[in-house]
């Protein structure tokens, strides 16, 4: 079982010696199965955003999101 951060700390964090201007996020379909993971993704994913922006410390990037409708 992985630690909470094991996946921002593995996979994002090293992002951070790199320059890039903005950030193109898939959000999958499973995030769209039950009303109560649409909420919660409606209230965490500005949150991820906002937190990205400022682990970053590189501004206002542009955040651009795929999502597909729920089937």
């Amino acid at each position: 079982m992985c630690e909470p951060a094991f996946l921002f700390e593995a996979g994002v964090e090293p992002l951070k010696k790199l320059n890039f201007r903005g950030v193109i996020w898939y959000r999958g379909e499973t995030d769209a199965i039950t009303e109560n993971s649409v909420q919660r993704y409606e209230k965490l994913f500005p949150l991820m955003v906002t937190d990205w922006r400022n682990h970053f410390e590189t501004g206002d990037f542009p955040f651009i999101y795929v999502q597909l409708p729920q089937f």
